[in-house]
């Protein structure tokens, strides 16, 4: 559980990093780009917006995102996968009434496609890496980076009224996804993805590690002394239960209400 640092970069540097790996999307004459940074808990996250012949109306809209250092290409790969098979969810005919959309990938370099229109991507999370791409950034580390579509709306967590029915759709979007996760085949191993102190998985060494922050002696006695209380074993046995991927997020942070009668949900980092 080793700390994660966020990038180091500003929006001169994002501006380098579209004109390097997405010329395309700026390739018409006179076209601008105005990029902002958007909220973000561990990666950096940045609007662009291209706006083409000072067309209000032409006007295109995506988000770059610079990854944290301890995100791993296996492990991007494997969301962006999952990415798939959540708009594989949001494309099926049973989940029509639910309305919900997943974010578009946008390809590096010249032969950019966004994924939904490239044959729906590929089931082999290998040839996801084509969406990714690596930058050195200005204190010499180097980040993975890649771009999607930028999905309009506003956050779960601005609103204050929802309708009756949207805790109902909210539900029954994220089963369909997690449904249709059941299909992933990877050979990325969950243990090697990082160990966040939330995953019950590794919840007694997460206490151990932690009892010491208790403010008195006495209280740290207590806590170790019920750990010792506590049979962990089960955690052990995982492997032993049918296993699939989940989303595990959707928090208020990483909900989009695109309309009254659409949502769209994304792992935000």
């Amino acid at each position: 559980m080793s700390p994660i640092t966020r990038p180091v970069v500003g929006i001169l540097d994002t501006e380098r990093i579209v004109g390097k790996f997405y010329p395309q999307l700026a390739s018409t004459t006179h076209a601008k780009i105005q990029i902002t940074e958007l909220d973000s808990e561990r990666d950096r996250n940045f609007f662009v917006e291209i706006v083409r012949n000072d067309e209000a109306c032409d006007t295109k809209q995506y988000v770059l995102k610079v990854c944290n250092s301890a995100l791993q290409p296996h492990v991007l790969q494997l969301q962006l996968q999952l990415m798939f098979h959540a708009a594989l969810a949001a494309q099926r005919p049973e989940n029509q009434w639910v309305r919900f959309c997943i974010p578009s990938l946008i390809l590096p370099g010249s032969m950019a496609k966004e994924y939904s229109e490239d044959k729906r991507g590929s089931e082999h999370g290998n040839d996801f890496a084509k969406y990714t791409t690596t930058e050195t950034l200005m204190d010499g580390s180097v980040s993975l980076v890649y771009m999607l579509e930028y999905v309009a709306g506003t956050l779960m967590s601005k609103l204050r009224y929802f309708e009756p029915d949207f805790y109902y759709r909210l539900g029954a979007m994220l089963g369909s996804i997690d449904k249709e996760f059941g299909a992933v085949k990877t050979d990325v191993n969950p243990d090697s993805i990082s160990r966040f102190p939330w995953n019950i998985s590794y919840a007694d060494q997460v206490v151990q590690q932690r009892v010491h922050c208790l403010d008195s002696t006495e209280k740290q006695d207590l806590v170790s002394e019920l750990i010792k209380r506590v049979d962990f074993s089960a955690l052990r046995n995982a492997d032993l239960f049918p296993r699939s991927w989940i989303h595990n997020d959707a928090n208020d942070n990483n909900v989009v209400i695109v309309s009254p009668h659409e949502l769209c949900v994304y792992k935000d980092q």
